[in-house]
């Protein structure tokens, strides 16, 4: 089961915690790549760039607390795009990849 992530202050964040998205600079150049292991190095690097948030995987939530919260967000994509529900258009697109997005699964 996969984690959810959590939005930290950089001061906040130690060696060993892992990326659960790229960090990029103002310009959108990717400085870290999702899934990378912060070191201290890559910490400081990162502060002096100017990034004071992140968002790390949060290994604090147990496996029901994560499909429970996996579920609430499926049926409320599932009901914002109700209307869509069986179509085959870019709707339906839409709808097939924000649950991937948002879920990690397809449809």
């Amino acid at each position: 089961m996969s984690s959810l992530h959590k939005q930290i202050a950089i001061d906040d964040a130690r060696p060993g915690m892992v990326l659960a998205a790229a960090v990029a600079d103002e310009r959108g150049m990717i400085l870290l790549p999702a899934d990378s292991i912060l070191t201290e190095v890559t910490l400081r690097s990162l502060a002096r760039r100017g990034i004071d948030q992140l968002h790390i995987v949060d290994h604090s939530r147990s496996e029901e607390e994560v499909a429970a919260e996996l579920e609430r967000r499926r049926r409320r994509l599932t009901s914002v795009f109700r209307k869509y529900a069986g179509s085959a258009g870019d709707d339906q697109l839409l709808l097939t990849s924000m649950l991937a997005y948002r879920v990690g699964a397809s449809r």
